[in-house]
């Protein structure tokens, strides 16, 4: 019974060579598939172990906090928390901090925007201003990557007339030096004013939770210090600790215009100007003209509540005259600011500002002013900022306390038009706006009330990876949070990062930019990215697992098919079922077994390169199954098949005299119809593999788009992509290989027929073109069916495709082309063979 085996093998060394890579596929690539996707998930574990937990794990905010994109995606804006109203109490805060498990509860309390002055510029005149009329106009601002239309300019313009009475206009100035002939040498203004966002927070806990960022905060005072004034009364001081970090750079654009206009003229023009503010309206005629002098000049950087002054000699050399604490700020002015609003897109991921209507006018955001500038009578709010230190928010690393959802320390960059903006500094910004210093609660009691607190970062103890068990710890803590103040919670640990488009429109001030690329926090991420990848395991696995009955059966059923005659034959010459199963149980034992090596090869390479064991023993154990599976698959078959009636000469199915072939095509149908039980074998075959293909591709390309759009999700992109494609590759190469084994079974069994039919007189074409109809139409009604029903399964958990359907389309009419012109190849060999 060996020595048969083994001179049938060597007869049709073809097909059992086939049959042997085929299994060794089968042994290889499915165990292969499923371990990398139980890598998938272990390395998409390790990913979100790794950096979705932040320094704070819960934000309790006051109830009805969230906005509309917050409830329907789960985002928040970068720059949020400037708009900050309060609405928690120090008793609220103080309950957190005793239930049990809370690490930190760090609260975050928005004051505000407050005013500082700048300083001032004293600019040396040039004397060649002096030979003649000239304009001279100095825009100065803050360098912010933004186009200077959409910046907040003070401009300043500056008219000699030689030989005039008065010789010298400015629309602004604090001060100038006369030089001889009373002409004017030196003049000064002020630089523009700025905007400090103010907050808020514990010193301690916030010492505590910065520490997890490798920072030290420095000291804070918890009370709030009184100050003598030269009058003998006492003024509130605000103490702050003042973030270096964040100091606007000056920059000026300065124009000069050397007028054709009679000195004479001009001077009659300004005679009667009240206000020097409108002297530009005057001379239009003067600003239409090209300038003669165009300078750039940077004026450096300036520190929050600080002042400069700064020397531009007639040169254009600056210099820093001084440079220190505003301690002469006396006032209790300042800004708050409503959140942004913005409407939902019809793109993915894209939104639009909606700006602030006030009288007529649109603004980026609502402003309120507090207070009362230069507040001096008894009982009004009066304070003044004592700087008792500096932090530096560039050295704060960031890495995890960034992607939550608080920008108080830095802020992600906004792109535009290929540009990166830097942070705003005015309060009507849409850019985020970082916090220029940190001051105490009692600070912000003082200011806002009995309620003065915007939100608490609140860290929860004892977890030292985020993982199932350190996600139910939180959600736990959160709702006793909720349950013991009535407050909203977000679990912010698993939230990450992700780039959205907003479209800025225009506001009264500034013209429309149109889109621009910033950073939001999408909360929940984390959990997301986890379903999203278990879902894609179970799915892809079970579809796995349904090729390899699938294939077993088909392949195994295929083979007793095509060697049905042999059968048949061996029990016309006295072999009985018994003896005709032990040959082919014995003979698939030896097929099995040779297979089985290339594919433990193939798995052990697989372990080393990806240098993850874990799944060793699982991969085996499959291979295991699989093996067990095929020899029970063949056993049955063969006693199914030994069991029909005998017969020899003819395969069942429907007889050719029901078709005339009175053409090609009827040809064709009819031999199909010949061999339906074998064809539909055969188109099962395709039919599988091309659904399981089609589904996994379009499942893992969809899953890696739905995860890829947050930082954390590109991260578990990164580390998993390479094990997803090994199953996509493992399914298509399955798919093609059911293609190649249909082709190569279907010239088998038209063997004998195209002998006769090129005896009798038909040409080589036309033989060719019958068998490539039939592999057409077999491979049509396979690719087909298979593509319809892995579009339908796929439509099932996702809504839209990862690649256009056309497009999917159009590759496969392409792959068929190929496969079609490579069968026909072989087919026209093959003719050329038979005769």
């Amino acid at each position: 019974m060996l020595s048969y085996i083994l001179k049938s093998a060597k007869k049709s060394s073809r097909t059992f060579l086939t049959s042997i890579i085929l299994l060794a596929l089968l042994l290889a690539s499915i165990p292969v598939s499923v371990s990398s996707l139980q890598t998938t998930k272990m390395t998409t574990d390790q990913s979100i172990a790794s950096f979705a937990r932040g320094s704070y794990d819960i934000l309790v905010r006051p109830d009805q906090s969230q906005n509309i994109e917050e409830k329907s995606d789960a985002k928040v804006e970068e720059n949020y928390l400037t708009g900050g109203m309060g609405g928690i109490s120090l008793e609220d805060n103080e309950k957190i901090k005793q239930i049990s498990g809370v690490e930190i509860a760090a609260p975050v309390s928005v004051l505000g925007f407050f005013t500082n002055d700048t300083g001032s510029v004293e600019v040396e005149l040039p004397s060649s201003l002096w030979d003649s009329p000239a304009l001279t106009t100095i825009k100065i601002f803050k360098e912010n990557g933004l186009p200077l239309s959409n910046n907040d300019i003070d401009t300043t313009q500056l008219l000699t007339l030689p030989n005039e009475r008065p010789s010298f206009y400015a629309s602004r100035s604090m001060g100038m030096e006369v030089g001889p002939n009373e002409t004017i040498k030196k003049v000064g203004f002020s630089l523009p004013q700025t905007y400090n966002l103010l907050v808020g927070v514990d010193p301690e806990e916030e010492k505590a939770l910065l520490a997890y960022e490798n920072y030290k905060l420095p000291p804070l005072p918890k009370n709030l210090p009184y100050g003598k004034e030269a009058d003998g009364s006492n003024l509130l001081q605000l103490p702050l600790l003042v973030n270096e970090s964040l100091s606007p750079e000056l920059k000026a654009h300065v124009e000069t215009r050397i007028s054709s206009i009679a000195p004479k003229e001009l001077s009659k023009r300004l005679s009667g100007l009240q206000s020097t503010e409108m002297m530009g309206s005057l001379l239009p005629d003067v600003l239409i003209e090209k300038p003669s002098q165009t300078q750039e000049w940077n004026l450096g950087k300036v520190q929050p509540f600080q002042t400069a002054f700064i020397a531009v000699s007639k040169n254009g050399e600056i210099s820093r005259k001084t440079n220190g604490v505003n301690f002469f700020l006396k006032t209790s002015s300042y800004f708050i600011t409503d959140r942004l609003k913005y409407t939902k897109s019809d793109q993915v991921d894209k939104y639009t500002l909606n700006p602030f209507v006030k009288d007529r006018k649109t603004y980026y955001r609502e402003l309120i002013q507090k207070g009362k500038d230069d507040a001096k009578l008894p009982g009004e709010l009066m304070f003044k900022p004592n700087i008792i230190g500096t932090y530096q928010a560039s050295q704060i690393t960031a890495k995890n306390l960034n992607p939550s959802p608080l920008g108080i320390y830095s802020f992600s960059p906004v792109n535009w038009s290929d540009q990166a903006i830097t942070s705003g500094t005015s309060p009507n910004t849409f850019l985020p706006v970082p916090a220029s210093a940190l001051t105490n609660l009692e600070a912000a009691v003082f200011l806002k009330g009995d309620k003065p607190i915007d939100a608490i970062r609140v860290r929860v103890s004892d977890i030292e990876i985020y993982d199932s068990v350190a996600e139910s710890k939180i959600f736990q803590i959160s709702k006793e949070i909720q349950r013991i103040t009535g407050l909203h919670t977000d679990i912010v640990a698993g939230a990450s990062k992700q780039h959205v488009l907003v479209e800025i429109p225009e506001v009264s001030n500034y013209p429309a930019l149109g889109d621009v690329e910033e950073t939001w926090t999408t909360l929940g991420i984390a959990t997301l990215i986890v379903n999203a990848v278990n879902q894609l395991s179970i799915w892809i696995t079970i579809a796995l697992f349904i090729i390899v009955i699938v294939y077993t059966v088909v392949h195994t059923q295929t083979q007793f098919l095509v060697r049905q005659k042999e059968f048949n034959l061996l029990r016309m010459i006295g072999w009985k079922k018994q003896e005709i199963q032990k040959l082919v149980f014995l003979e698939w034992c030896t097929k099995v077994g040779v297979a089985l090596i290339p594919a433990l090869v193939i798995s052990f390479l697989f372990k080393d390169w990806s240098g993850i064991g874990e799944f060793w023993g699982f991969t085996i154990l499959i291979q295991i199954l699989m093996v067990l599976l095929q020899l029970l698959t063949a056993w049955v078959l063969i006693s199914r098949l030994l069991n029909h009636k005998l017969r020899l000469g003819q395969e069942g199915g429907q007889k050719h005299s029901n078709i005339k072939p009175r053409s090609m095509f009827t040809m064709i149908l009819g031999n199909l119809m010949s061999q339906l039980p074998y064809n539909v074998w055969t188109v099962f075959l395709i039919l599988s593999s091309g659904t399981v293909a089609i589904f996994t591709l379009n499942m893992t390309l969809a899953q890696q788009n739905h995860v890829g759009t947050t930082f954390l999700g590109m991260e578990v992109n990164a580390v998993a992509n390479v094990y997803q494609w090994v199953v996509v590759i493992s399914a298509l190469s399955m798919t093609c290989y059911g293609v190649w084994e249909a082709t190569r079974s279907l010239l088998w069994k038209r063997r004998q027929e195209v002998y006769i039919l090129r005896i009798i007189g038909w040409e080589k074409k036309h033989v060719s073109i019958l068998i490539l109809g039939e592999l057409f139409l077999l491979l049509g009604i396979g690719v087909v069916t298979a593509v319809g029903i892995g579009w339908l399964s796929f439509r099932l958990f996702y809504e839209q495709f990862p690649v256009p359907v056309l497009t999917q389309g159009g590759i496969l009419l392409l792959v068929i082309v190929l496969l079609m012109y490579v069968s026909s190849r072989l087919i026209n060999k093959f003719t050329s063979k038979v005769v």
